[in-house]
């Protein structure tokens, strides 16, 4: 039987935020609901993406739009502040991003209920049979890809456009020694490959040892073999990219005694 961690289960844990910079404030607050701290540490920041207005324009005129993460909420809103909720019906990846469409007041606002990635939302119903349709992809560079790359292969004609980008930035020396010196009850969440794989190079040898000691939730079975790949045993995989899933998945595994 699954053990059902209380409020209390993290209280004195430190939990690893790799999320970009100035984005730590939900796992800040799933943290501290939980009796946990917060040890944020940013590979990199989310910049706009200047002259994308065209492409934004087309993509938000199709009939079914997909939006990749809350930035692309957020960044389509600050390239066309004066733009109207589009009509369309709307697909999110997450929760989060779902959440923010629905603030900026979209109507119609599909996103898995269960696992919360790419594979997952092309099963949503809004892209069934996407041969000879034009649907519109508002995200960032970089990534798999998957979506524009599955979507064409079936015939979808997308409308592709980028309104933010992913800015590596480095770690000051004495924040990677600060998190590698952590106590052991300190868990990672890794929710992106990039940020992860930005950290990695930044570390040395050692460091790299230490966090491999530590226990790492992700937030796919993808993230976790790229974890396990990079030397960690200590993995739990959570039902999605949103901190109170992490946390989740971490308060369960510690009520279980599951880490060392």
């Amino acid at each position: 039987m699954k053990a059902v961690p209380d409020r209390t289960a993290l209280r004195g844990w430190y939990v690893i935020s790799l999320r970009p910079a100035g984005e730590h404030s939900g796992v800040r607050r799933a943290a501290t609901a939980r009796g946990a701290y917060t040890f944020a540490v940013s590979t990199l920041a989310l910049r706009p993406i200047t002259g994308c207005q065209t492409d934004l324009i087309r993509a938000l005129s199709a009939p079914t739009i997909i939006f990749t993460s809350p930035a692309a909420v957020r960044f389509t809103r600050h390239c066309l502040p004066e733009h109207a909720a589009p009509r369309s019906a709307c697909c999110a990846v997450g929760a989060g991003t779902a959440r923010l469409l629905r603030r900026w007041g979209v109507a119609e606002v599909a996103h898995p209920t269960g696992r919360m990635d790419s594979e997952a939302l092309l099963q949503l119903a809004p892209l069934h049979a996407p041969r000879g349709r034009r649907i519109g992809l508002i995200s960032a560079p970089g990534g798999r890809d998957l979506i524009e790359s599955r979507l064409r292969q079936a015939g979808a004609q997308v409308w592709r456009a980028d309104v933010y980008r992913r800015q590596s930035i480095t770690v000051p020396a004495a924040r990677r020694l600060a998190l590698t010196e952590l106590h052991a009850r300190s868990a990672v969440l890794v929710s992106s490959a990039e940020a992860l794989d930005a950290l990695w190079q930044q570390l040395s040898p050692d460091q790299r040892d230490r966090m491999c000691r530590r226990p790492a939730i992700a937030a796919s079975a993808r993230l976790s073999a790229r974890l396990a790949a990079l030397g960690f045993d200590q993995i739990e995989i959570a039902t999605s990219a949103q901190p109170e899933a992490m946390l989740t998945a971490l308060a369960e595994a510690a009520c279980a005694r599951r880490f060392r």
